[in-house]
């Protein structure tokens, strides 16, 4: 786990949208992409080695993902024509996209 400090927002490129407010207090996060994010414009995360545990656990695949969850990832990767597809078809399209 990492825990970032200081002030200003910080953009998430990959998802369009902010990642953190700095000026509401210390950010959290286990997410290595947020943490490459924060890394590339300037930020230095203090990373607490007792918690690390927590990253070597299991990530939750798109297998183990609901409609819901599913459709939202096709959005946030870009994916056209997943609005009207069910589990099996959006898993269909997700590996297809991914080359699985």
């Amino acid at each position: 786990m990492a825990v970032y400090t200081g002030r200003g927002l910080v953009w998430n490129p990959n998802k369009n949208k902010i990642l953190c407010d700095l000026n509401k207090g210390p950010y959290t996060t286990l997410d290595k992409v947020e943490q490459e994010i924060l890394a590339s414009v300037g930020y230095v995360g203090d990373f607490e080695d007792e918690l690390e545990i927590v990253e070597d656990e299991e990530e939750e695949t798109v297998d183990d993902m609901g409609v819901r969850e599913l459709k939202a990832y096709c959005k946030d990767k870009g994916y056209e024509g997943y609005s009207n597809l069910n589990k099996v078809e959006l898993l269909e399209l997700i590996n297809l996209k991914e080359g699985e």
